[in-house]
């Protein structure tokens, strides 16, 4: 489990924009159309359902990451690696009006993005050029790529950092690939510059691989009851219920959380654990069809115990 400084406490303490947060309630599921023309509503289809195939660990996303520059060497690990990828991806759409639009498929928790570019074929688009890259390659593409995500290495407040390079990685692809556009996408990297983007990327995924399997070791024993503990908070949506659970839960977030859909905490899937000074763990989870909305719970270990303290909700692609 990756230690983190003290400041992940110091960013539980972030003020929560009621309008923000509000607004989940009625952009829940994150299908909304890219533009009003019957192409581009049928390009938006094809991108979407790559990244459902991808959660659902589907041939279809298999064989386009399999195509990948530098894939070959990894391809039998592709499935296992890419499927929580998927689960945590933002998808952007690009060029929607050229014969060869873009999508990008970013994962904000890993840093971590794949970019696609695809043509109309008949009644249907596909795939004709993907390749894997670390997201500072976005902003930066001689940017130095660390082993693990800036946002979790950072001396400041990690849910701000978060938050902030997300946005400036999806605007980068917006700068690039401006959705009005009618010209081509291509991609400019060379087979060999693509195929060492996905080098460095890899031990990204497979630190987060090894995480999720470290969940049901032993030491981690104290993590089952934590999360049935969440999801039966939420499962009440009573904000009075939460704030009793988690003390240190603001006002604001209590009040939207208990006011989310039916069900809602009942399709969270554990997307991350990480600790939090020496006695503190924060959980990340999500759901797996949703790619921006992200609960985060703060808890504090009392003996064998780790008690629930404070929860946050961020939309990671508000307003992208």
């Amino acid at each position: 489990m990756q230690r983190l400084s003290n400041t992940w406490l110091a960013a539980f303490g972030l003020a929560t924009t009621g309008a923000l947060f509000l607004s989940l309630l009625n952009e829940f599921c994150p299908a909304r159309a890219a533009a009003q023309e019957s192409p581009a509503r049928l390009f938006a289809a094809h991108a979407l359902a790559l990244r459902t195939a991808g959660v659902a660990g589907d041939d279809s996303a298999a064989a386009v990451l399999a195509n990948m520059p530098g894939a070959g060497g990894v391809s039998e690990s592709l499935p296992a690696l890419f499927r929580p990828f998927f689960a945590n991806a933002i998808v952007q759409l690009g060029r929607l009006n050229a014969p060869a639009p873009v999508a990008l498929y970013y994962n904000p928790l890993l840093d971590l993005a794949v970019f696609t570019v695809w043509d109309r074929r008949a009644a249907s688009y596909g795939v004709t050029v993907a390749r894997f890259l670390p997201g500072e390659r976005l902003t930066n593409p001689a940017a130095d790529v660390g082993l693990l995500p800036a946002w979790i290495s950072t001396t400041e407040s990690p849910v701000v950092a978060l938050t902030d390079i997300t946005a400036s990685r999806l605007a980068a692809f917006r700068r690039f690939h401006p959705w009005r556009s009618f010209e081509a996408g291509r991609d400019p990297v060379t087979f060999a510059a693509a195929a060492r983007d996905l080098r460095a990327a890899l031990p990204r995924l497979a630190w987060n691989a090894t995480q999720t399997v470290r969940w049901t070791a032993a030491e981690q024993a104290w993590l089952r009851p934590v999360l049935a503990r969440v999801e039966s908070v939420l499962a009440a949506r009573s904000a009075a219920a939460l704030t009793n659970a988690a003390p240190d839960t603001d006002t604001e977030t209590a009040k939207v959380l208990a006011r989310l859909p039916a069900g809602f905490a009942a399709g969270l899937t554990l997307d991350m654990t990480l600790e939090a000074g020496t006695t503190d763990r924060l959980l990340i989870g999500s759901l797996p069809e949703d790619g921006d909305i992200y609960v985060l719970v703060l808890c504090r270990f009392a003996g064998d115990t780790c008690v629930l303290r404070r929860f946050l909700l961020i939309s990671l692609g508000e307003g992208v």
